[in-house]
């Protein structure tokens, strides 16, 4: 009788004492931890920001800005899609929103528009279709300092030794020194009167962005090289106090309209999208 009992009994004893262990560990599993979401999100963060700016020695500039198109418009995508119908408005509108003109007819349309305007086609800018349009904005007695310093520290900075006075006359070089050079210039002269724009929707200062170009100043010193610009202290200084509104973006190689613009045009209200 008891050797028919003692299996009951240890049966009884593995539900009793290693279930419970069992359904413990289970729930452990599934709880969400806060410090290893934390974690993931910081990592995934810093992915981000390392895709943003990571560039390789074989990338030419046009291969690096390339890349960062994409990554404004994905980003554009996940700020604008949260709906099948905001994503509906968005896809029509990258299709309905662009503007059809020639290189030529865009060089002429530019110096008739708001700072605003030339801001918002500075922060979207791919150098692959050239310089002309900037020299155009930066040209302009009415461009803002931020519109210039977009241009100056995160553009051109893109393109190899293009600080280096020696380097200079390098082809491949040329169009983004000759741009910096009028900005150097302007800002010597204390010529950018207006002094409004936040470079990417955020009140400055901007280290971030000037840093790069003050470690590249020192290397070039203690190389005894000369660096090809001076930049004023009152332009480490910038901050802004506001952000750009146009009814004209810069995306894909093409100017467009914004997407709040294109909405009023189509009839849709500002909660559309």
């Amino acid at each position: 009788m008891i050797d028919n009992i003692l299996p009951v009994i240890a049966v009884v004893v593995v539900i009793l004492i290693v279930l419970p262990h069992l359904r413990s560990a289970e729930r452990r599993r599934n709880v969400v931890d806060p410090m290893r979401v934390s974690e993931e999100l910081r990592k995934s963060s810093q992915l981000e920001r390392l895709e943003e700016t990571q560039t390789y020695p074989h990338d030419s500039p046009g291969r690096i800005h390339k890349r960062a198109d994409i990554i404004a418009e994905r980003k554009m995508r996940q700020r604008f899609c949260r709906t099948e119908h905001e994503n509906e408005l968005l896809q029509r509108w990258l299709v309905e929103g662009k503007i059809e003109m020639s290189d030529q007819e865009f060089l002429e349309w530019l110096p008739n528009q708001s700072p605003d305007t030339w801001h918002a086609i500075v922060r979207n800018w791919n150098w692959d279709y050239g310089s002309a349009p900037l020299l155009q904005i930066i040209s302009q007695p009415q461009c803002d300092l931020g519109t210039a310093f977009r241009i100056f520290f995160v553009d051109a900075q893109n393109w190899p030794d293009v600080l280096d006075y020696s380097q200079w006359q390098n082809a491949s070089y040329q169009d983004a020194w000759y741009t910096c050079a009028l900005i150097a210039k302007r800002w010597r002269e204390n010529s950018f009167h207006n002094k409004d724009f936040w470079l990417e929707g955020e009140r400055g200062p901007y280290e971030s962005w000037t840093n790069g170009f003050r470690k590249k100043e020192k290397a070039l010193v203690d190389q005894g090289k000369y660096p090809s610009f001076i930049v004023p202290d009152y332009v480490y200084a910038y901050q802004g106090n506001r952000d750009c509104i146009s009814d004209f973006t810069w995306m894909e190689g093409c100017l467009m309209h914004s997407f709040d613009s294109w909405k009023r045009q189509n009839g849709y209200s500002q909660q559309d999208g």
